[in-house]
């Protein structure tokens, strides 16, 4: 529609995109198999607002680096992470609020810390540990 375009089955409404198969709805894309809404670079990712680098991204707001990462809201880091609010990093993540750092972590509010955690609220660290309300620092 407007802006510059080079490559194969490229569309753009606006601004500047370069490589295969990219949408681009505004702003700059580079990398191939992208869908981007607003300012990316990558490969096959969906941007909806922010920025997102790796692969089968997904981000609505914040930003995401990684492999199969979907996230909301916030930033992600690492492989298989889904942040809707917050912040993750590592593997195997899901978070609804608040921080996550480790593996096999899922966290609806507050920071957890581990390999096999999950929080519903408050905060963890350590591993196998499951809290619903309040702070734990120990194996089970």
């Amino acid at each position: 529609q407007a802006g510059t375009a080079a490559g194969d089955g490229i569309v753009v409404e606006e601004g500047i995109a370069q490589g295969r198969d990219i949408t681009v709805r505004q702003g700059t894309v580079a990398g191939q198999g992208i869908l981007i809404g607003d300012d990316g670079t990558g490969h096959g990712e969906f941007i909806g607002s922010g920025t997102g680098s790796g692969r089968d991204l997904s981000v609505s707001k914040g930003t995401a680096v990684g492999a199969g990462i979907s996230v909301a809201e916030g930033q992600a880091s690492g492989n298989g992470i889904t942040v809707n609010d917050g912040e993750l990093r590592g593997r195997e993540l899901s978070a609804r609020k608040g921080s996550g750092e480790g593996v096999g972590i899922s966290v609806d509010h507050g920071t957890a810390q581990g390999m096999g955690v999950k929080v519903e609220q408050g905060t963890i660290a350590g591993n196998g540990i499951y809290v619903q309300h309040g702070q734990l620092a120990r194996s089970v």
